[in-house]
């Protein structure tokens, strides 16, 4: 199966993620239900910045109507070239933790609270935030001590 890359968009030139093409998308369920937007973000004081695929030669920020889209990624280890960054919320100035929203493309139209844990950046370049690893806030259990969550354990989505 053909795929697409997703560069670096701060022109180092690295391939972030190789991902299936947008027609593999429409055809399998599956694929379709890794898409995801933005609906709401908290406590944070970042921007993320979308990996261009390889022949689009402008940074786009945030897609037409205003949300950025991501990608869920089955595991960490199936980026190309990804930095991960320390524990968010290590210093003492963070009171607050970032928390995500997001909205599934696929068959769930329902929004899933992600606490976000770790920021992705390019593995060449060590700019970003490209993506996220964090894990879906349960109101039943309450917030984790996110320091001690594995990163194996943390489910990552890449700006696209």
């Amino acid at each position: 199966m053909d795929r697409n890359k997703y560069k670096c968009p701060f022109g180092c030139g690295t391939t972030i993620i190789r991902l299936p093409l947008d027609s593999d998308f429409k055809n399998r369920k599956e694929d379709q239900s890794r898409k995801y937007v933005v609906k709401q973000i908290e406590n944070a004081n970042f921007r993320f910045v979308q990996c261009p695929e390889e022949n689009i030669q402008s940074i786009p920020s945030i897609n037409n109507d205003g949300h950025i889209p991501f990608y869920k990624v089955d595991s960490f280890w199936d980026f190309d070239n990804i930095g991960v960054t320390k524990h968010v919320g290590n210093d003492k100035e963070s009171h607050e933790l970032p928390q995500i929203q997001l909205v599934s493309s696929g068959k769930s139209l329902e929004p899933v609270q992600y606490q976000i844990c770790r920021y992705l950046t390019c593995g060449a370049c060590d700019k970003g935030a490209v993506g996220f690893g964090g894990y879906v806030l349960n109101k039943d259990k309450g917030k984790r001590d996110h320091v001690e969550v594995n990163p194996n354990d943390l489910t990552y989505f890449v700006s696209l």
